[in-house]
């Protein structure tokens, strides 16, 4: 919910929003060579490596599969048909692949990085409720599953997500552009200068410029004025330009910014109101997903992955 002229680029989605996006190359076996050239080089005979397996998922199709099996574990809960939920996890999963995929992302499939997504969603979707810190945020589901697609810009090259970004680096604006790239994030407090890409304002601060100077400022407090360039402190919302509390559970939202942190997920499925997370039970609204394609669902992001995105487009893990 970070905005203004120098606000870090997040690398999940924001509260309530998309939370559905989402080879090896030869460095081991190059590796595995050496010995036995060097036991030629004795006149020795080099036997083979025995025993040894390749990634569990070698390709995007292996991946989905896995995916669509983990997220179907609720067809049960749901009262849905399973094999038309793995048809339909399956088909969004390797639509949002080809997209998060396509050119000018640098981002690729990284079978090495699947297994943590997938062990991640099994666990969550043994369960009749996913809650939104689950779903969002360092560690998270999202997080994980994102990471199944590995981005190769550099220091200060173009990014949309942080996902684009080698080495953990972030994807940040360039104070007064509307630019972003990777940089190097670096923790900023209250009246530090925050100048260069990749400086974060921490906690209720953010970075503010005037007269090509920046620096962390305080964020608009509740009854304050705000603006995308702007933000009110965490606990609050920026609504029709001024600070005001968050919703509480059950009501109406636009986005995940809109909503306290108890019911931090807005939830499409339920009618865009403030909810704990994902839900699922006999013909509940949040099973929509696992039994219609986006299209078909009343939800905006459609299921395309677990959490809907705003958009319209989800990423690979929720």
């Amino acid at each position: 919910m970070e905005h203004g002229l120098h606000a870090r680029r997040r690398s999940g989605p924001r509260r309530g929003s998309a939370v559905h996006r989402l080879g090896l190359r030869g460095e081991a076996g190059a590796v595995r060579a050496r010995p036995a050239l060097a036991l030629g080089a004795l006149g020795l005979v080099a036997v083979g490596c025995t025993g040894s397996t390749g990634p569990a998922f070698p390709t995007v199709g292996d991946f989905c599969v896995a995916k669509a099996q983990a997220e179907c574990q609720i067809a049960p809960i749901c009262a849905i048909d399973p094999a038309a939920c793995q048809t339909i996890r399956e088909q969004v999963c390797n639509s949002v692949a080809t997209e998060e995929t396509a050119a000018p992302s640098t981002r690729a499939y990284t079978p090495a990085n699947a297994q943590a997504c997938i062990d991640a969603l099994k666990t969550a979707y043994s369960i009749s409720e996913i809650t939104y810190q689950q779903l969002v945020g360092p560690g998270s589901i999202t997080d994980k599953c994102e990471r199944v697609f590995v981005g190769t810009a550099d220091k200060n090259q173009p990014c949309q997500t942080d996902y684009d970004c080698i080495s953990n680096r972030v994807c940040a604006m360039v104070p007064a552009t509307t630019t972003t790239v990777c940089a190097d994030p670096v923790a900023k407090n209250q009246g530090d200068g925050c100048a260069n890409p990749g400086e974060q304002c921490q906690g209720n601060a953010y970075c503010a410029g005037q007269q090509g100077l920046f620096m962390c400022m305080p964020s608009a407090q509740i009854g304050q004025p705000c603006s995308p360039t702007v933000p009110c402190s965490s606990s609050l919302r920026c609504q029709t330009g001024t600070c005001q509390a968050r919703l509480a559970a059950g009501e109406a939202c636009r986005t995940g910014d809109d909503c306290a942190s108890g019911a931090a997920y807005c939830d499409p499925y339920a009618g865009d109101i403030c909810t704990v997370g994902l839900t699922f039970a006999t013909k509940a609204a949040d099973c929509a997903g696992y039994e219609l394609l986006p299209e078909a669902s009343s939800g905006d992001g459609g299921g395309s992955d677990p959490v809907p995105q705003e958009g319209g487009r989800g990423a690979l893990g929720d």
